[in-house]
């Protein structure tokens, strides 16, 4: 099978709309994932911001318009998707049935991922190919530090209350390692909004996790 010839002609891609939809769908299932199985059948989704990212570059290079790319970032740094699309949060593999599953329309929540966008687009404006309207206060490469933490707590999981989670993401076959920043809550710990992040996504589903 010969490779695709880029970009294509606009007659050849999905319309706008079906554009948005695809691409919302894709950024829900990156920020909350589903629920592994067991290995040997264990599959990891590879996916994080830096790679959506480029996944949206990419689609410009297929020859979709800038515009529409441009406009579906500035939607997620606006915090203002409001949609009917649901993250999968079931047993993975995704079925192909979940592409067309739809609830009621509401306003998501992605401020608590809005660090993660600003420290990858502020890490390469100039090799978008797209112009980008940003706010005034947007950080600058010259704004991102590096930190070092001292004194941290080492968790024996073999204690701890998550236990019977955690045991599957100690395995030696998993080579996937997740971060949480947040502000102490006496509502929420770490582990609670882990299990969660799907909740956190819409909307007044939680009382609002203070992320750092």
């Amino acid at each position: 099978m010969a490779p695709l010839q880029y970009p294509l002609p606009l007659d050849k891609l999905a319309r706008r709309e079906e554009l948005i939809i695809w691409l919302t769908w894709v950024l829900f299932c990156t920020l909350a994932n589903g629920i592994p199985l067991d290995m040997p059948r264990r599959i990891n989704l590879p996916n994080n911001l830096g790679a959506f990212v480029g996944l949206l570059v990419h689609l410009q290079k297929v020859g979709f318009p800038s515009h529409w790319i441009a406009d579906f970032i500035a939607t997620i740094l606006a915090d203002d998707i409001t949609t009917n699309i649901r993250p999968y949060l079931e047993r993975l593999p995704i079925p192909i049935t979940e592409v067309r599953r739809r609830e009621e329309h509401r306003k998501t929540d992605l401020l608590p991922w809005h660090a993660d966008f600003e420290v990858i687009i502020a890490s390469c404006p100039q090799a978008l190919p797209f112009s980008l309207r940003l706010p005034s206060a947007f950080p600058t490469f010259a704004d991102i530090r590096t930190y070092k933490a001292t004194g941290l707590k080492v968790v024996d999981t073999r204690k701890h209350k998550f236990v019977r989670y955690w045991a599957k993401l100690a395995s030696p076959h998993v080579a996937v390692v997740g971060l949480l920043f947040y502000k102490p809550s006496p509502e929420y710990e770490a582990e609670d909004i882990a299990h969660q992040i799907g909740l956190v996504l819409k909307e007044d589903a939680l009382p609002r996790c203070r992320f750092s």
